[in-house]
């Protein structure tokens, strides 16, 4: 890995951090995580619109 990363100097144990994460973040686990969370955005989304969550100050 080079001593830079998006041109900013970084020490030779910041690097290792960094190419650590990066083996660790796949593409697969990227989609997941993606999946599991715009799954949970639209249940609270749905929850709230159909009122079964959320403020009851209205009603």
């Amino acid at each position: 890995m080079s001593k830079h990363y998006n041109n900013v100097p970084m020490s030779k144990e910041m690097a290792d951090k960094v190419e650590r994460q990066d083996e660790s973040w796949t593409g697969p686990k990227l989609i997941a995580l993606l999946l599991l969370t715009l799954g949970v955005a639209l249940t609270l989304l749905y929850m709230m619109a159909n009122n079964i969550i959320g403020p009851t100050i209205h009603q």
